[in-house]
């Protein structure tokens, strides 16, 4: 009976790991996710430059253990507090290349591509 149980288990387990899944977003991928996520990484934005389409929203999540800002002149300007994702997720509502900065360390810069 014991050893019946265990190869139902592995049975049931096994049928599970064999099952896929096409709508799960990829991070090559970001047109499956509606928010796309930005690393920063020891003063680095990453993915850099950043693809997405028009209407999806991209956000950053800081690992660095000081405060950074991710700031597009006139379109956003968010700030993102030392060893979390602070910043409000910003929408792309229009097609093309966009450069940000942080307005804290002149030498990070980003840029978004978003595509039609």
């Amino acid at each position: 009976m014991r050893l019946s149980v265990l190869v139902l288990l592995s049975l049931t387990v096994a049928a599970l790991g064999c099952g896929s899944s096409s709508t799960s977003p990829s991070p090559s991928n970001p047109g499956n996710s509606t928010l796309v996520t930005v690393f920063i990484n020891n003063f680095v934005y990453s993915p850099n430059p950043v693809v997405v389409k028009v209407g999806q929203q991209v956000n950053w999540k800081n690992n660095d253990n000081v405060t950074h800002t991710a700031t597009r002149d006139g379109m956003f300007n968010n700030v993102i507090s030392a060893m979390s994702a602070q910043g409000a997720p910003v929408t792309m509502s229009t097609a093309g290349t966009f450069t940000y900065h942080c307005t804290i360390h002149a030498n990070m810069n980003g840029t978004i591509i978003v595509e039609p």
